[in-house]
């Protein structure tokens, strides 16, 4: 992948052989893009308000009883 390659080019750059210290953060412009673009597309935390269930139903199989949360993720 060429993103991979990148940002294997800037960490030796920086870097070297050596661990990526806190101070040399700020010389890696690219590592900080494709952590927040990691971030953006596989966000930790639900990014959709919680929803809920008025009836039962099923979605994708499986039974969703009236009154339940139910969380959506963006992808």
């Amino acid at each position: 992948m060429l993103w991979q390659a990148r940002l294997y080019a800037e960490l030796q750059n920086v870097c070297g052989e050596e661990k990526v210290a806190e101070e040399q953060l700020s010389k890696l412009p690219y590592l900080g893009a494709v952590f927040h673009e990691t971030l953006r597309k596989y966000s930790p935390a639900p990014i959709v308000p919680i929803r809920y269930a008025h009836e039962d139903t099923e979605l994708g199989g499986y039974h969703i009883p009236a009154g339940s949360q139910v969380y959506l993720k963006i992808f």
